[in-house]
């Protein structure tokens, strides 16, 4: 792969945060030329997450990344089309992907551990320098000069990016107050395990044999709408289930409840949801 680096500009970037948009902003400026120090709390990379979704816009930036494209197509997902159903497992409606990719660029669905640790060694390999265990404790910005304080050390730049996430000390300074995170009034419950089991089972074989498959139902569980999403992996090894309610253990009920939902497969691959 060419990760050859263009002239230098002279321009000292510093990045707070190696999550995607992090590690996004340092390989772009890297690519410009700029001189690139990224700073991230974490003190190891860890696998961690479910699914995670990148459009056609997400994926254009990626497909022009040299060698980037070829690293991530073993790991995303596959399917040609969103297949929706009702509560009653009778089909809905069929929606293609196939024109906006064909017409806009390839998306890039996946494990949001494994594409972030492709992007994180791609950045190392291009020479990046990302420090790990440097928590950034304050920004600050004169006429002359930006930067943080990091573990007591003082890092000065010419711009300082804030991709420190949702808690991001700079979002606070750039806002003028601090802008907390605020409930949805639901939540999401997702899980992303090995689907052996469910390829053995009749029920919900067709999820995970002959390609990968991107399935939602639709209905009402009590007084409540409910959506289920699950994506399948025709390899055998990851599903992913998800479920909208505030509270898993009322998502159990409504999905046993007499009448209420009787698809069979979502009862089956709850039961094989490991915990």
């Amino acid at each position: 792969m060419d990760y050859t680096t263009p002239s230098s500009t002279g321009i000292h970037v510093i990045i707070v945060g190696a999550g995607f948009a992090g590690l996004t902003a340092a390989i772009e400026c890297h690519r410009k030329g700029h001189s690139v120090l990224v700073l991230e709390s974490f003190r190891e990379l860890k696998t961690l997450g479910d699914i995670i979704s990148f459009g056609s816009n997400s994926g254009r930036i990626f497909q022009r990344w040299p060698g980037m494209d070829k690293l991530l197509d073993p790991i995303i997902h596959k399917s040609d089309g969103l297949l929706l159903k009702t509560w009653l497992g009778e089909d809905l409606l069929e929606q293609s992907w196939i024109f906006e990719r064909q017409n806009y660029g390839r998306s890039f669905n996946g494990h949001r551990g494994e594409i972030h640790e492709i992007l994180f060694q791609y950045a190392l390999h291009m020479g990046i320098d990302i420090r790990l265990g440097h928590n950034v404790e304050e920004y600050f910005e004169t006429a002359i000069e930006a930067g943080v304080i990091s573990n007591s050390q003082k890092f000065v730049g010419d711009i300082v990016l804030a991709a420190d996430g949702v808690r991001s000390k700079g979002r606070t300074l750039v806002l003028g107050y601090d802008d907390k995170p605020k409930p949805s009034g639901y939540a999401v419950y997702r899980a992303w395990f090995d689907s052996t089991e469910l390829a053995k089972d009749p029920d919900t074989a067709w999820l995970v044999n002959n390609g990968d498959r991107h399935c939602a139902w639709l209905g009402l569980v009590y007084t409540s709408r409910f959506d289920y999403l699950i994506l399948s992996d025709f390899r055998s090894r990851h599903p992913l289930y998800c479920c909208l309610d505030k509270e898993w253990k009322r998502v159990q009920l409504g999905m046993y409840s007499q009448g209420q939902c009787s698809i069979q497969v979502l009862r089956v691959v709850v039961d094989k949801c490991p915990g």
